[in-house]
């Protein structure tokens, strides 16, 4: 089964871009080195407030795919279940006609 990309994971390898090329960016930058590690430093702080706020939006998401894949399961696991005991009903149905 091919899987499908959606929104959230295209938003997510965007920022993942923009991040690796604003490093980039600012450690090529022509200008001194001192400047260049404040800039990092601000931009790694702004990055880390960044990714404290959205956390638990993101941590809430991903619980909701978890529990929407244990609905899923748990509903294959019971029709599979189902599916196994009639079928254990038709092998005895069977036994018992070729006893008779």
């Amino acid at each position: 089964m091919r899987r499908r990309f959606g929104y959230e994971e295209l938003g997510f390898g965007i920022l993942i871009g923009l991040t690796v090329g604003s490093l980039i960016g600012i450690l090529y930058a022509p200008q001194e080195g001192s400047k260049s590690r404040n800039q990092l430093n601000k931009y790694l702080k702004d990055v880390q407030s960044s990714v404290a706020e959205t956390w638990p939006d993101f941590q809430y998401k991903v619980d909701q795919v978890l529990l929407k894949a244990q609905a899923i399961l748990g509903l294959q696991k019971k029709i599979i279940r189902r599916r196994l005991d009639e079928l254990k009903n038709e092998l005895k149905n069977i036994e018992l006609n070729q006893v008779s």
